[in-house]
């Protein structure tokens, strides 16, 4: 499972700038924000949430991200849709599997997937503070930040019918024709339901070449860029 989607950015002080941004000693405010092209961040959707699959920030104290309200919860509006952005929620109970763990295996542990190759550690939340994730840390260290997106409110009123959308929730990401917009329902026009994981009860075939996705489980809906939109 490869669910990725290229959506938001990051600023700083206000101002977009690209992925793994080294933090500025001059930090007053992080944020993610509407989609700046150039500049758009990448996310896995996976267990009904969006997870950074790429360090977003490089090199940040773990303060600085406590200062901006990105550890628990801080809500962002990203291309009108509404989201909480936190730090992926960790524990080092052995017995457990915690929320990375949890990513990792329905993404089944792909490394590449998750860019760990190259980037350094990155911080994590538990219910006794501050973890380090993706290699050894010091907790007084100065480490990567990759946040995670859960929606509380998204805005449909951007869809086109007729036109490409990315829609998905779960472990389900969808890209197709948007059919139509009920108040209940997004319907797609898909030419089959392999994309649909076993356990997302959310999303149905209509057997006429239609998907049938309950947007009280979305996760994302979004047109997709005019470059990413199939020729012809």
């Amino acid at each position: 499972m490869e669910n990725i989607i290229s959506m938001g950015t990051l600023y700083l002080n206000g101002r977009p700038v690209g992925a793994q941004t080294a933090c500025p000693e001059d930090i007053q405010d992080i944020r993610l924000g509407d989609t700046v092209p150039g500049k758009e961040l990448s996310f896995v959707l996976v267990n009904g949430v969006l997870v950074a699959n790429n360090s977003v920030m490089l090199d940040v104290p773990f303060e600085v991200l406590r200062a901006s309200h990105l550890v628990r919860a801080r809500a962002v509006v990203i291309d009108g849709s509404n989201y909480r952005c936190r730090l992926l929620r960790t524990d080092n109970d052995e017995n457990d599997a915690d929320e990375w763990d949890q990513a990792l295996i329905a993404t089944g542990a792909n490394r590449k997937l998750w860019n760990l190759y190259d980037n350094e550690p990155f911080w994590t939340v538990s219910p006794h503070g501050m973890e380090v994730r993706g290699g050894h840390g010091d907790p007084e260290g100065r480490y990567a930040w990759r946040p995670v997106l859960e929606p509380f409110l998204l805005n449909f009123s951007r869809l086109r019918k007729g036109g490409m959308v990315i829609a998905g929730g779960g472990n389900s990401l969808f890209h197709a024709l948007l059919h139509d917009v009920t108040d209940y329902d997004l319907i797609l026009d898909v030419d089959g339901d392999d994309n649909i994981a076993t356990e997302d009860a959310f999303v149905a075939s209509s057997g006429d070449g239609h998907l049938i996705l309950d947007r009280s489980s979305l996760v994302v809906a979004r047109m997709v860029p005019e470059q990413e939109a199939p020729q012809g």
